[in-house]
């Protein structure tokens, strides 16, 4: 069996990002690997805002200085709670797509914990499944975690 060293888990402050750091948490208490919790901040505003003139991209500076620093305070939370369980977790904040994002990153890690429906139905319709793009694409082996009240 291959060893998991690093784990790799994207989260999105819904309830089933947190199941899947959950059950990384499990699976690093067992075999001892490293977990690095992520989260993508997708751009509040298409590149072309340039031409809609220097107040609207101030005020969007100004709006994602102040979700970064919330991201890292709710990043912050997984590495206490590693902490208090023995587990080494780090945090990583990029910028981009989300899916694109994990999937370039995904060759630096031996394995993928990611929740199947962090976004509302309607959003994965329209964008497709965050998750069935990693799975179908990411370097390295994906698990999905599943909402266990839908399959109920």
């Amino acid at each position: 069996m291959k060893r998991y060293r690093n784990i790799l888990v994207p989260v999105d402050g819904s309830e089933l990002s947190m199941d899947a750091f959950e059950q990384a948490m499990s699976l690093s208490k067992l075999i001892g690997s490293k977990i690095t919790v992520l989260h993508v901040m997708e751009q509040l505003y298409s590149d072309y805002t340039v031409l809609e003139g220097a107040e609207i991209i101030s005020a969007s500076n100004i709006i994602q200085t102040e979700t970064r620093q919330q991201v890292k305070n709710f990043l912050e939370d997984f590495v206490r709670r590693g902490g208090e369980e023995g587990v080494d977790v780090r945090t990583l904040i990029k910028d981009g797509h989300v899916a694109q994002e994990i999937i370039e990153l995904s060759g630096q890690y031996d394995l993928i914990i990611i929740g199947t429906h962090g976004r509302r139905k309607i959003t994965s319709l329209i964008m497709g499944s965050v998750a069935e793009k990693v799975g179908r694409h990411a370097l390295c082996p994906v698990m999905l975690v599943r909402d266990p009240k839908k399959d109920a």
